[in-house]
């Protein structure tokens, strides 16, 4: 179908609700198809994927392999591995200062430890939250500082019956906080603190909520643990996360990188063809590979679901990052 307005019957075709529902009459409109491509195969069950300085790391689910390639998408080194737990790991880079190592990647594991992954490769484990259940690695840093500038952490995982999970913060020394609970049903897959012109949800944090074929929802949760719907999808979990990048060109190719566990691919999104959605987040729906912005238009949020490149019988889409 060709996107066409914005109209409250066109969010309704596409199962998508949410405060951009009310707004019949937002200035968006869809641009060309989006030409998604194959950056690189690394023939690994991708969980996740992040620059790390001067390469890509590459973070293998259940596994908790870290190999490392290029920014060119070339070569593959195993440069580290946390112990191994069924199901996802999710790592970031810390931003400058707070006390954080900049030059370390911090992960989130199944079991809810978080790990500290130096440059040498060397693994230490930072903090354990007070969880039992298993976790699908929902981490990201506050990079505004309405959470302190800690590290967040979200428990909880895929599923229809699941009962959402709880958000906790993590200092440079390890100490954890349990800051509140988000609501179900499923859990979260991704995390990311808003940028700072993402409207009135700036420097909250967002997150994909998957629960399977009963659709998936973006949530925005501020310092007190209000929760807003930002975006919902039916009939598939939302699952990447990642900020619309502002640049369209440099080294490495500015864009949104997508990994996809079936394929064991890593697909770029180019940053020329999201420019023009900033400041917005880019969402996608793990088996239908269909990608969404979600971004403020005055005091609302839109949602836009893409026409893309992106085919296949069946993806399997899980981690995310910017570059640009």
């Amino acid at each position: 179908m060709r996107l066409a307005g914005v109209s409250a019957l066109l969010l309704a075709t596409l199962g998508l609700a949410g405060a951009a529902t009310a707004a019949a009459a937002l200035p968006w409109a869809p641009g060309p198809v989006v030409p998604v491509r194959a950056f690189t195969d690394t023939g690994l069950r991708l969980g996740d994927v992040v620059r790390w300085g001067n390469r890509f790391a590459y973070i293998e689910e259940a596994t908790g392999e870290v190999p490392v390639g290029t920014l060119a998408g070339a070569g593959l080194q195993h440069v580290a591995a946390m112990p191994a737990v069924s199901e996802e790991f999710r790592c970031r880079t810390a931003p400058a200062g707070h006390g954080w190592d900049t030059a370390a990647l911090y992960c989130h594991s199944p079991d809810n430890r978080i790990y500290r992954i130096g440059r040498d490769g060397k693994v230490s484990a930072l903090a354990a939250l007070p969880e039992t259940a298993p976790s699908d690695g929902a981490v990201a840093f506050d990079t505004v500082g309405r959470f302190g500038f800690a590290l967040l952490a979200a428990t909880g995982r895929s599923g229809k019956q699941l009962p959402g999970g709880a958000i906790y913060s993590v200092k440079p020394d390890g100490s954890v906080e349990r800051l509140f609970d988000y609501s179900g049903p499923g859990g979260a897959e991704n995390a990311l603190v808003a940028p700072v012109d993402f409207g009135s949800q700036a420097g909250s944090l967002l997150l994909t909520v998957d629960a399977q074929a009963n659709g998936g929802r973006l949530l925005a949760l501020d310092p007190k643990g209000r929760e807003t719907v930002l975006a919902r999808i039916g009939g598939d979990g939302l699952n990447p996360l990642a900020a619309i990048p502002r640049a369209t060109s440099g080294v490495p190719a500015p864009g949104v990188y997508l990994t996809d566990t079936l394929s064991h691919k890593v697909f770029l999104v180019p940053g020329a063809a999201l420019a023009q959605y900033a400041p917005g987040v880019l969402v996608g729906a793990e088996q239908r590979g269909w990608l969404f912005v979600v971004g403020p238009v005055g005091e609302q949020y839109r949602t836009l679901r893409l026409r893309t490149t992106l085919k296949a019988p069946k993806f399997n889409l899980e981690g995310a990052t910017s570059v640009g």
